[in-house]
């Protein structure tokens, strides 16, 4: 074999990624976030969406969909999200979404979380992702959206 042609190998830990996105749990989780996806606007589903395939091991990572750009703040965007979800019943599947959209610093939950500095520093989250997210869990809960 040339020295030039290399053999592209998945490690053990990318394997796991893969399996654990193909098994049926995510599976089911994904068709339920599609149907959950079908009543959103465009641009909510799409942002959605695309949180949820920032990462490795996220439902939606290596799909591809789309891109729609959408005029609304990240505020108001985090707003739709928790329209959309308010109206599901299944409270389980609100956190465990909710949880995934907050996994990682590209995504729009924590990027709307207030932040200390200028941009050019390292920036400092004034209020910590997670605790955004049980608000706004909890917000669901109460169907109370008014705090958002």
């Amino acid at each position: 074999m040339e020295s030039s042609q290399k053999i592209k190998t998945q490690s053990d830990a990318s394997k796991k990624r893969e399996q654990r996105r193909n098994s049926p749990v995510i599976k089911k989780f994904r068709e339920d976030i599609l149907a959950l996806l079908e009543y959103a606007e465009p641009d909510v589903a799409y942002s959605i969406k695309r949180d949820l395939s920032i990462m490795t091991d996220m439902p939606f990572y290596k799909h591809s969909y789309l891109k729609i750009k959408s005029g609304k703040s990240r505020q108001e965007m985090i707003k739709c999200y928790a329209e959309l979800l308010i109206a599901n019943d299944d409270i389980n599947f609100v956190v465990k979404l909710l949880k995934e959209l907050s996994k990682n610093q590209g995504q729009t939950i924590r990027k709307v979380a207030p932040r200390f500095g200028k941009k050019q520093d390292i920036w400092e989250h004034a209020i910590p992702t997670r605790f955004v997210t049980n608000v706004i869990i909890e917000m669901i809960k109460n169907k109370d959206l008014e705090a958002v």
